[in-house]
Formats: structure tokens, C-alpha cells, sequence
């Protein structure tokens, strides 16, 4: 089935075989109807591209799905399909599942088997030392419901990747539940805040142990910035020689350039390339990890937001959005509240928990232990 990744040099482009999380569900008896739009190499948190346009969302046309997956949940939120597969390097599953109002899983990264996802020009050559950069982006499904996840998960999940059997379900009040809607001070809109409370108010009310927790025993800050380096130099290595080398040169450049967000320094960071700097933010990572999980043996989930708002309207790359009034950089809107849980693995089902006074559907992050 021809595969562009909406990138026009690719326009024609047909694979030879299935990818493997495709070939298992035609083997478990999927009819597959089609491929949904995204923006370019699944770069971006609109969904548009020079190949098939801009996707809509269906709650309001004048807004966007997200991105990257922003097809896949647009599709499924307007009834066209069940079920649809999507990649998340930086909320790109969960972010269109907030703001179509669907079901979206990102796996612990390598569950599912990210061959034959097209994200780059050419085949990444990775250094050996450096392979747990790949770890970041992980797949997984965006359905109509919980039960549609539970359906295809073990479908899709690697052989011989462990715990692929269900654990029995727990009443509410059996399970203990940290929230936050104050994630490092990240930005928030007011509807969203409302909801969120309104999610915990109920839950609370089913007899279920829910605690406000303003952290989860890191710094934000140091999170930010080692995940903005990751993810820095992933996307540089995805680059052709070319575009690669400039960043390589630029990056130290723009470093120094003023950026106060530690998420934008780390990007700047990671696009350096150096060997030094990656070992560093690597083994920054592996703390984050212990620390994450560290804190998550204390409870079964916790609840975070997914986004500073619903669905915004189409709007350039570089243009802000607006929180409550308030300008913010689509760029840090988009990867605030969703990168660090990239660095760190765990595994996130995003719901939807309510609509705004606009008709806009609001969902939430809901992270557990890897």
C-alpha cells in the first residue's frame, strides 16, 4: 500500500511487505482500509503536508487533529475506523487522541515493533552506544474505547516481550492515584483544569485513594532539558549528511543564543552531536527512569495533563498558541507535558474525561510503571 510519510520525493513511494505491527493484524483478521494523514515524516504537531493537505478535526473543522498521528485519531473520532496505529516521539499519539476525543496508547518503548515506520529520508545509522536514543519513539494503538486497546495491544506487542497477559480488573477503590494538574508549572487553561478536577472529584466519590502530587521526585527543569537533548540529537541524526553536519555546527550556536527554557536548550544541546554530551544525557536518562518509577511503586497511575489546551486552530509552524489569553510557543506546548514520559518509557494511555464550553474534547494522561 503506497506509503509517502506526506513527503513528496516519496509520493510513489510502495513498500515491498507489510510492517510488522500491520502484518499481525491482517493475520489476526483486520480488513485495513486505508492510510491516514499526518504531517511531514511525522515531524510536527499539525497535521498537513505537501502530499494529501491538511486534515481537519472533526469536532471543528477549523481546528487541527494533532500531529503526528493527527489522521489516525481524526479518522476514528469521526467514526471512519475502529482502530488505527500511530508513533510517538513527543506526545504524538496521545496529543490527537486529547484533541479528538479517542483512546490512545504509547507503549513502553519496544513493545511495539517500530520497522517500517518512515520518519526520515534515509535509514538511521545509529551508533551502538548511543541505540537508547531509539528508545524514545514508541507505537501503539488509538481506538474508540479502553477495550479496543486491550483488543489490539497483545496483537501488536514483540514476541517474547514480557507481561502481555491482562491482570485482573481492580474496583476504583481498591487502587491508589497521584494527579497533578501543575506539571513542573508547565501551562494549563482553566476548562482543562475544571475537567481534571471534575475526573478527580468522581473518582474520589467511587471510594478510590487519589492524592495531589505537584512531582514525581524529580527536578522538571533537569527533565526538560535531558529530554529536550534527546530529542535534539535523534532528530539530528535523522537529518540527511547534509542538514545534519549544519546542525552539528549551529547547535552550539544557538545554545548560546538567549533560549531561557531548558526544554529549548536541551534541544540545542543534543543537535551537537558530541560524544561526551550524548554519554552525559544518556545516563541523565537512566536516573530519570529510576526516578520515575521510584516514585510510581507508590501508586497504580498518575494523572497528568496532556496539553495546555483543547484543540487550537490551523496556524503556521512558528506561531504561538494561547493559553487562557496567554502566548506560548507551539513548540513547548507541544512537548511540556508529553516529552518527559519519552525519555523515561513508561507507558501512557491517554481519555478522553470531558468537553469544553465550546464543544472540544478534553483528555488526560494516564502514566504507569514500564
Amino acid at each position: 500500500m503506497r506509503t509517502t510519510s506526506g513527503f513528496p520525493p516519496f509520493a510513489k513511494r510502495v513498500p515491498a511487505a507489510d510492517a510488522p505491527p500491520v502484518k499481525r493484524l491482517r493475520e489476526a483478521g483486520a480488513i485495513i482500509l486505508g492510510k491516514t494523514n499526518l504531517p511531514t515524516l511525522a515531524s510536527g504537531i499539525q497535521s498537513n503536508n505537501p502530499v494529501f493537505g491538511r486534515t481537519n478535526n472533526p469536532w471543528d473543522h477549523s481546528r487541527t487533529p494533532g500531529g503526528s498521528s493527527g489522521g489516525a485519531a481524526a479518522a476514528i473520532s469521526a467514526r471512519l475506523s475502529y482502530l488505527d496505529l500511530g508513533s510517538d516521539i513527543g506526545g504524538s499519539i496521545r496529543i490527537p487522541a486529547h484533541f479528538c476525543g479517542v483512546y490512545g496508547l504509547k507503549c513502553t518503548g519496544g513493545r511495539v515493533s517500530g520497522k517500517g515506520h518512515l520518519a526520515s529520508p534515509k535509514p538511521l545509522a545509529i551508533p551502538k552506544e548511543w541505540q537508547a536514543l531509539t528508545q524514545l519513539a514508541s507505537m501503539g494503538p488509538l481506538g474508540r474505547s479502553v477495550a479496543d486497546l486491550r483488543l489490539a495491544f497483545p496483537i501488536l506487542a514483540e514476541p517474547g516481550t514480557p507481561g502481555l497477559e491482562q491482570p485482573p480488573m481492580r474496583p476504583l477503590a481498591n487502587l491508589r492515584i497521584a494527579w497533578t494538574v501543575d506539571f513542573g508549572g508547565a501551562p494549563l487553561d482553566n476548562e482543562s483544569r475544571r475537567l481534571m478536577r471534575t475526573l478527580v472529584d468522581g473518582l474520589k466519590q467511587t471510594g478510590c485513594h487519589v492524592e495531589y502530587r505537584s512531582d514525581a521526585g524529580f527536578d522538571y527543569e533537569e527533565a526538560w532539558f535531558t529530554a529536550g537533548a534527546c530529542l535534539g540529537a535523534i532528530n539530528t541524526l535523522f537529518q540527511p549528511p547534509l542538514m545534519r553536519q549544519m546542525r552539528k555546527i549551529i547547535g552550539p550556536v544557538l545554545s548560546r543564543s538567549g533560549h531561557t527554557h531548558p526544554l529549548q536548550r536541551g534541544l540545542y544541546t543534543g543537535m551537537t552531536l558530541r560524544p561526551q554530551t550524548i554519554a552525559s544525557i544518556l545516563k541523565q536518562r537512566e536516573k530519570l527512569i529510576e526516578q520515575c518509577e521510584t516514585f510510581l511503586t507508590k501508586w497504580d497511575a498518575w494523572i497528568c495533563p496532556v496539553f495546555p489546551t483543547p484543540a487550537f486552530t490551523h496556524r503556521k509552524p512558528d506561531a504561538p498558541i494561547e493559553v487562557d489569553g496567554n502566548p506560548l510557543a507551539q513548540l513547548l506546548a507541544n512537548l511540556l507535558h508529553s516529552i518527559i514520559f519519552n525519555v523515561t518509557g513508561q507507558p501512557v494511555v491517554t481519555i478522553p474525561v470531558g468537553m469544553t464550553s465550546r464543544a472540544l474534547p478534553v483528555g488526560v494522561q494516564i502514566v504507569g510503571r514500564r
